[in-house]
Protein backbone atom coordinates (compact mmCIF):
# COMPACT_ATOMS: atom_id res chain seq x y z
CA UNK A 1 0.00 0.00 0.00
CA UNK A 2 1.49 3.30 -0.96
CA UNK A 3 0.18 6.79 -1.35
CA UNK A 4 1.14 10.28 -1.47
CA UNK A 5 -0.84 12.21 1.53
CA UNK A 6 -0.17 15.45 1.11
CA UNK A 7 1.03 15.90 -2.42
CA UNK A 8 -1.16 18.43 -3.17
CA UNK A 9 0.24 20.55 -0.84
CA UNK A 10 3.48 22.87 -1.15
CA UNK A 11 6.33 20.07 -0.85
CA UNK A 12 9.06 21.13 1.39
CA UNK A 13 11.58 18.18 1.89
CA UNK A 14 12.11 15.76 -0.19
CA UNK A 15 14.00 12.20 -0.64
CA UNK A 16 14.43 10.52 -4.08
CA UNK A 17 16.07 7.15 -5.05
CA UNK A 18 18.38 7.40 -1.67
CA UNK A 19 20.46 4.47 -0.53
CA UNK A 20 22.39 4.64 2.35
CA UNK A 21 25.13 2.06 2.48
CA UNK A 22 26.96 1.81 6.04
CA UNK A 23 30.44 0.32 5.43
CA UNK A 24 30.48 -2.53 6.82
CA UNK A 25 27.83 -3.46 3.72
CA UNK A 26 24.77 -3.28 5.42
CA UNK A 27 22.14 -1.40 3.58
CA UNK A 28 20.11 1.05 6.00
CA UNK A 29 17.85 2.94 3.23
CA UNK A 30 17.34 1.18 -0.27
CA UNK A 31 15.82 3.68 -3.48
CA UNK A 32 14.05 5.30 -0.42
CA UNK A 33 11.68 8.24 -1.86
CA UNK A 34 9.57 10.66 0.22
CA UNK A 35 7.93 14.00 0.61
CA UNK A 36 7.25 16.00 3.40
CA UNK A 37 4.32 18.95 2.68
CA UNK A 38 4.68 22.33 4.97
CA UNK A 39 2.07 21.87 7.71
CA UNK A 40 1.88 17.99 7.54
CA UNK A 41 2.26 15.93 10.38
CA UNK A 42 3.56 12.62 9.66
CA UNK A 43 4.59 9.68 12.00
CA UNK A 44 7.62 7.38 10.86
CA UNK A 45 6.80 3.94 11.99
CA UNK A 46 8.43 0.48 11.61
CA UNK A 47 10.58 -1.94 13.63
CA UNK A 48 13.90 -1.47 15.39
CA UNK A 49 16.38 -1.52 12.07
CA UNK A 50 13.79 -1.10 9.63
CA UNK A 51 15.51 2.70 8.78
CA UNK A 52 13.65 5.51 10.81
CA UNK A 53 16.63 7.17 12.30
CA UNK A 54 18.78 6.90 9.06
CA UNK A 55 15.71 8.57 7.11
CA UNK A 56 15.54 11.30 9.94
CA UNK A 57 19.24 12.06 9.86
CA UNK A 58 18.94 11.99 5.61
CA UNK A 59 16.32 14.28 6.19
CA UNK A 60 18.03 16.44 8.63
CA UNK A 61 21.30 17.19 6.21
CA UNK A 62 23.81 14.83 8.47
CA UNK A 63 24.03 12.16 7.00
CA UNK A 64 24.57 12.01 3.38
CA UNK A 65 23.45 9.33 1.14
CA UNK A 66 25.24 6.83 -0.79
CA UNK A 67 23.30 7.46 -3.54
CA UNK A 68 20.04 9.75 -4.57
CA UNK A 69 18.80 13.18 -4.11
CA UNK A 70 17.79 15.23 -0.98
CA UNK A 71 16.14 18.48 -1.74
CA UNK A 72 15.01 21.45 0.56
CA UNK A 73 12.67 23.79 -0.85
CA UNK A 74 13.17 22.24 -4.46
CA UNK A 75 17.10 22.60 -3.66
CA UNK A 76 19.30 19.67 -3.63
CA UNK A 77 21.82 19.10 -0.71
CA UNK A 78 25.99 19.47 -2.34
CA UNK A 79 27.39 19.16 0.34
CA UNK A 80 28.82 22.75 0.61
CA UNK A 81 29.05 24.21 3.59
CA UNK A 82 26.14 27.01 2.31
CA UNK A 83 24.03 24.21 1.74
CA UNK A 84 24.70 22.66 5.24
CA UNK A 85 23.95 26.04 7.14
CA UNK A 86 20.92 26.38 5.37
CA UNK A 87 19.50 22.93 6.55
CA UNK A 88 20.44 23.90 9.50
CA UNK A 89 18.36 27.02 9.69
CA UNK A 90 15.28 25.24 8.75
CA UNK A 91 15.59 21.95 9.65
CA UNK A 92 15.51 21.14 13.52
CA UNK A 93 16.20 17.44 14.66
CA UNK A 94 16.22 16.20 18.45
CA UNK A 95 18.17 13.08 18.84
CA UNK A 96 16.91 9.80 19.95
CA UNK A 97 19.85 10.03 22.18
CA UNK A 98 19.18 12.95 23.89
CA UNK A 99 22.79 13.33 26.00
CA UNK A 100 24.47 13.58 22.47
CA UNK A 101 22.82 16.51 22.08
CA UNK A 102 22.62 18.98 25.38
CA UNK A 103 26.03 20.74 26.28
CA UNK A 104 26.01 23.29 28.27
CA UNK A 105 25.59 23.06 32.43
CA UNK A 106 22.27 24.49 32.74
CA UNK A 107 19.45 23.94 31.12
CA UNK A 108 18.45 27.94 30.19
CA UNK A 109 22.41 27.57 28.78
CA UNK A 110 21.69 24.54 27.03
CA UNK A 111 18.14 25.94 25.29
CA UNK A 112 19.98 29.38 24.90
CA UNK A 113 22.99 27.82 23.13
CA UNK A 114 22.00 27.66 19.52
CA UNK A 115 20.44 31.48 19.39
CA UNK A 116 23.93 32.88 21.15
CA UNK A 117 26.04 30.47 18.60
CA UNK A 118 24.09 30.46 15.16
CA UNK A 119 26.10 31.71 12.13
CA UNK A 120 22.60 31.06 10.02
CA UNK A 121 20.81 34.50 11.29
CA UNK A 122 21.28 37.72 9.58
CA UNK A 123 21.56 39.69 12.73
CA UNK A 124 22.86 38.28 16.34
CA UNK A 125 19.82 38.36 19.17
CA UNK A 126 20.05 40.81 22.51
CA UNK A 127 20.70 38.42 25.51
CA UNK A 128 17.40 40.38 26.63
CA UNK A 129 15.74 38.42 23.40
CA UNK A 130 17.50 35.26 23.77
CA UNK A 131 16.29 35.02 27.69
CA UNK A 132 12.37 35.92 26.49
CA UNK A 133 12.82 33.05 23.58
CA UNK A 134 14.10 30.79 25.79
CA UNK A 135 11.82 31.49 28.76
CA UNK A 136 8.63 30.51 25.80
CA UNK A 137 10.44 27.82 24.87
CA UNK A 138 10.57 26.19 28.03
CA UNK A 139 6.97 27.23 29.16
CA UNK A 140 5.58 25.47 26.32
CA UNK A 141 7.09 21.85 27.30
CA UNK A 142 6.02 22.46 30.85
CA UNK A 143 9.67 22.80 32.17
CA UNK A 144 9.90 26.45 33.17
CA UNK A 145 10.67 25.69 36.51
CA UNK A 146 13.92 23.42 35.47
CA UNK A 147 15.50 26.28 33.70
CA UNK A 148 18.47 27.29 36.24
CA UNK A 149 19.06 23.06 37.15
CA UNK A 150 22.15 21.56 36.36
CA UNK A 151 21.61 19.34 33.41
CA UNK A 152 22.93 16.02 34.86
CA UNK A 153 20.22 16.50 37.88
CA UNK A 154 16.90 16.24 35.33
CA UNK A 155 15.44 12.51 34.62
CA UNK A 156 16.24 11.46 30.62
CA UNK A 157 12.27 12.45 30.24
CA UNK A 158 13.18 15.94 31.35
CA UNK A 159 16.30 16.22 29.64
CA UNK A 160 14.26 15.12 26.46
CA UNK A 161 11.87 17.80 26.60
CA UNK A 162 14.92 20.25 27.20
CA UNK A 163 16.84 18.78 24.11
CA UNK A 164 13.69 19.93 22.52
CA UNK A 165 13.17 23.24 23.72
CA UNK A 166 16.62 23.69 22.23
CA UNK A 167 15.33 22.87 18.51
CA UNK A 168 12.48 24.42 18.77
CA UNK A 169 13.70 28.03 20.28
CA UNK A 170 15.77 28.43 16.77
CA UNK A 171 11.98 28.38 15.17
CA UNK A 172 12.88 26.03 11.95
CA UNK A 173 10.36 25.65 9.90
CA UNK A 174 10.77 21.35 9.95
CA UNK A 175 10.70 19.65 13.04
CA UNK A 176 12.23 16.18 12.95
CA UNK A 177 11.56 14.12 16.14
CA UNK A 178 13.40 10.51 17.05
CA UNK A 179 11.17 8.65 19.36
CA UNK A 180 10.50 11.57 21.28
CA UNK A 181 7.92 9.96 23.75
CA UNK A 182 10.14 7.56 25.17
CA UNK A 183 10.25 8.00 28.82
CA UNK A 184 7.74 10.67 29.00
CA UNK A 185 5.20 11.25 31.70
CA UNK A 186 0.90 11.60 30.75
CA UNK A 187 1.86 15.59 31.68
CA UNK A 188 4.87 15.84 29.25
CA UNK A 189 3.15 13.47 26.15
CA UNK A 190 0.43 16.47 26.91
CA UNK A 191 2.28 19.19 26.17
CA UNK A 192 4.22 17.77 23.85
CA UNK A 193 1.11 16.80 21.88
CA UNK A 194 -0.31 20.46 22.03
CA UNK A 195 3.00 21.78 20.94
CA UNK A 196 3.32 19.84 17.62
CA UNK A 197 -0.91 20.49 17.22
CA UNK A 198 0.69 24.27 17.45
CA UNK A 199 3.59 23.92 14.89
CA UNK A 200 1.59 22.42 12.42
CA UNK A 201 -0.94 25.12 12.39
CA UNK A 202 1.73 27.36 12.77
CA UNK A 203 2.61 25.74 8.70
CA UNK A 204 5.41 23.63 10.49
CA UNK A 205 6.12 20.34 9.11
CA UNK A 206 6.91 17.54 11.97
CA UNK A 207 7.89 14.24 11.01
CA UNK A 208 8.76 11.87 14.12
CA UNK A 209 10.10 8.48 13.85
CA UNK A 210 8.28 6.18 16.98
CA UNK A 211 6.89 2.92 18.25
CA UNK A 212 4.75 4.60 20.32
CA UNK A 213 1.19 4.11 17.67
CA UNK A 214 -1.14 4.94 20.70
CA UNK A 215 0.89 9.07 20.16
CA UNK A 216 0.95 8.40 16.50
CA UNK A 217 -3.07 8.07 16.61
CA UNK A 218 -3.47 10.36 18.29
CA UNK A 219 -1.12 13.54 16.68
CA UNK A 220 -0.51 12.20 13.15
CA UNK A 221 -2.21 12.58 10.13
CA UNK A 222 -0.31 10.55 7.45
CA UNK A 223 2.14 7.38 8.65
CA UNK A 224 4.66 6.40 6.88
CA UNK A 225 5.71 2.80 7.44
CA UNK A 226 9.34 1.39 6.65
CA UNK A 227 10.50 -2.54 6.13
CA UNK A 228 14.17 -3.35 5.98
CA UNK A 229 14.85 1.01 4.65
CA UNK A 230 12.33 0.98 1.73
CA UNK A 231 8.57 2.66 2.50
CA UNK A 232 6.00 -0.15 3.24
CA UNK A 233 3.17 2.03 3.12
CA UNK A 234 2.30 6.04 3.08
CA UNK A 235 -1.01 6.49 3.87
CA UNK A 236 -3.62 8.34 6.23
CA UNK A 237 -2.72 7.52 10.08
CA UNK A 238 -6.28 6.18 11.02
CA UNK A 239 -6.24 3.80 7.98
CA UNK A 240 -2.62 2.99 8.68
CA UNK A 241 -3.15 2.13 12.46
CA UNK A 242 -6.29 0.28 11.58
CA UNK A 243 -4.59 -2.17 9.38
CA UNK A 244 -4.04 -5.33 11.49
CA UNK A 245 -2.27 -7.27 8.40
CA UNK A 246 -0.25 -4.06 8.13
CA UNK A 247 0.73 -3.53 11.70
CA UNK A 248 1.82 -7.68 12.49
CA UNK A 249 4.04 -7.60 8.96
CA UNK A 250 5.62 -4.24 10.19
CA UNK A 251 5.99 -5.77 13.65
CA UNK A 252 3.96 -2.77 15.19
CA UNK A 253 1.70 -2.53 18.15
CA UNK A 254 -2.27 -1.34 17.73
CA UNK A 255 -2.76 1.58 19.45
CA UNK A 256 -3.63 0.85 23.21
CA UNK A 257 -7.55 1.88 22.88
CA UNK A 258 -10.37 0.77 20.85
CA UNK A 259 -10.43 1.98 17.55
CA UNK A 260 -13.48 1.98 16.20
Amino acid sequence: MTGAVGALQEPVLTVQSVTVQFPDGHTALHQLSLTLARGERVALLGANGSGKTTCLQVLAGVRTPTSGIVSLHGVSHDGSTGQRNRWRRHVGMVLADVDDQLIAPTVRDDVAFGLRNSITRDMPLSEVEIADKVQRALDDLAIGAFADRAIHSLSLGERRRVALAGILVMQPDILLLDEPTVNLDRRARHALHDLLVRAAAEERTVCLATHDTTFAWEWATRAVVLESGSVLSDASCSSTLCDDALLMRAALDAPRFDKR
